[in-house]
């Protein structure tokens, strides 16, 4: 199985993970170094100084959450 996602949607993942981790300013940006032999993508997130209290919308608010859906080895059985 081969799952692609875009740049809007791992961006809006990484906004989603840093708001579940505590954050709660905005992100204003993110950007993106392929590393050298493998070594990955690395994301540099810019967040804004303002606190924002309030959850913010993500385009995906109809999908359940990573802990919430079934895990993975589940879903292959």
């Amino acid at each position: 199985m081969q799952v692609q996602l875009n740049q809007t949607d791992i961006e809006e993942a990484i906004s989603k993970h840093l708001f579940q981790m505590g954050f709660q300013t905005d992100v204003v940006d993110i950007h993106f170094t392929a590393g050298r032999k493998g070594a990955g993508l690395t994301a540099e997130v810019n967040l804004s100084s303002k606190i924002n209290p309030e959850k913010p919308q993500f385009s995906s608010e109809d999908t359940n959450d990573l802990e919430e859906s079934e895990p993975l080895a589940n879903i292959f059985n």
